[in-house]
């Protein structure tokens, strides 16, 4: 089975493209930064694809949190065939 890298894969163009890759048989590692209710609501309306799909938490500008999702991926699916970085970070400046 390939396995897809999806940066925020639960919401918006990410969620669309995740479901595509799970209709076609493809393992999937969703990233997500912190909206936890929302990976619940996913787990239960991909619940045929649990054994297939995974959520894994992490900052993509945080160099540490990148290297955890990428190691979630790879010890739970192996070898990651596609990625898709569908994640930006937003940047803003700071006021005092």
């Amino acid at each position: 089975m390939k396995h897809a890298l999806i940066t925020a894969g639960h919401k918006g163009i990410g969620k669309k493209v995740t479901e595509q890759f799970l209709k076609k048989q493809y393992s999937v590692t969703v990233h997500f930064r912190s909206d936890k209710n929302k990976v619940r609501e996913l787990q239960e309306e991909w619940h045929q694809y649990k054994d297939n799909v995974q959520f894994v938490e992490g900052d993509i500008t945080n160099k540490a949190d990148i290297e955890h999702v990428v190691t979630q991926a790879r010890e739970r699916f192996g070898r990651i065939d596609v990625l898709i970085n569908n994640a930006g970070p937003y940047v803003f400046e700071r006021k005092n």
